[in-house]
């Protein structure tokens, strides 16, 4: 049986072939390279996210802000730094813990308000922020070692003195993980923009930056790194998990911005509903997570309110 001539490919179909997988091979290499590029830029993130954000730098005492200098010792290792004034009077004392790039700089307009109402003031630099110790960034968790410092040091130097601990977005993680231990020894808090857990937290943060794929794919590079570069099990970190352990009776005032996109009303009203103290919580309209910090006279007003009930509860529990 005679068999069929073979045909010559023709050069039409050649190329085409040969097209065909140039297509599959860039298609591949730039599948690859996206890959890549996720678990590179996941890697970048995390190591940002947890990384000293600034080298150690001075701190000077503005010279309008009468206070001393101080510096404090943690008890794993850290030192941090710290301006200090009692109340002339021997009233309370505010502990003040600052945010996510903070340091106590940015506290010192609100320590001279305090100051002038006649209330004392220690503003912390928290570790690996200003002038304080420490390499890494754990969102509040190991902070909660320099809340316990912060409280030690004002019970030495004004003893008797009711404290008050104001902490802003990361100081108030850091607090709610340090209320457990101090129990009774701290008589209020004043807890702003604090985040409800931390996996909710840096994806709210993402998505108010990128579009919602994009979001959710830097999540999930986040996700892959985390226990690389987390120092700790980020099961851990979860405000929403702790605030069931404040004392009860303890007043805790939670405060949101009613535009706040990084630590949402909804969330902060989660913590206030699960805080076992006497939770209250305010909100401030036309606020988000960057200027909930201004000290106006409505804000400062949710401050002095709650400073005056502990003084009031403190009259009322003294021997007559």
């Amino acid at each position: 049986m005679p068999r069929e001539p073979v045909r010559p490919v023709g050069r039409p179909e050649r190329a085409s072939r040969r097209a065909g997988r140039i297509q599959r091979s860039l298609v591949t290499l730039v599948l690859v390279l996206g890959v890549l590029s996720w678990v590179a830029s996941g890697a970048l993130a995390a190591w940002q996210l947890t990384a000293r954000p600034a080298e150690p730098s001075e701190e000077r005492l503005p010279a309008w802000l009468a206070a001393e200098t101080v510096r404090l010792a943690t008890r794993d290792g850290e030192t941090l730094g710290a301006w200090f004034q009692p109340s002339p009077s021997g009233g309370g004392v505010a502990i003040l813990l600052h945010g996510m790039g903070g340091s106590r700089s940015s506290l010192a307009p609100a320590a001279k308000r305090l100051a002038e109402a006649g209330f004392g003031f220690l503003a912390v630099s928290l570790r690996s922020f200003g002038d304080s110790s420490g390499n890494e960034l754990d969102f509040g968790w190991s902070s909660r070692a320099d809340v316990l410092a912060a409280v030690e040091f004002v019970e030495r130097e004004a003893p008797g003195a009711p404290v008050v601990v104001i902490g802003q977005s990361l100081g108030a993680a850091a607090a709610i993980f340090a209320a457990p231990e101090l129990g009774t020894r701290v008589a209020g808090y004043v807890l702003e923009g604090p985040y409800r857990d931390l996996d909710k937290a840096c994806a709210d943060r993402l998505r108010t930056r990128l579009a919602a794929p994009l979001a959710w794919l830097a999540e999930a590079g986040l996700r892959l790194w985390a226990p690389l570069f987390l120092p700790v099990d980020r099961a851990l970190v979860r405000p929403i998990d702790h605030v069931g352990h404040f004392p009860a009776g303890v007043p805790v005032l939670f405060v949101a911005g009613a535009q706040d996109r990084q630590a949402p009303l909804a969330d902060v009203a989660a913590l206030t509903e699960a805080c076992r103290g006497a939770a209250e919580l305010a909100i401030l309209d036309g606020r988000d997570h960057d200027d909930l910090w201004e000290l106006d006279e409505r804000h400062w007003e949710l401050w002095a309110g709650l400073l005056a009930r502990v003084e009031a509860r403190r009259a009322a529990e003294e021997p007559h």
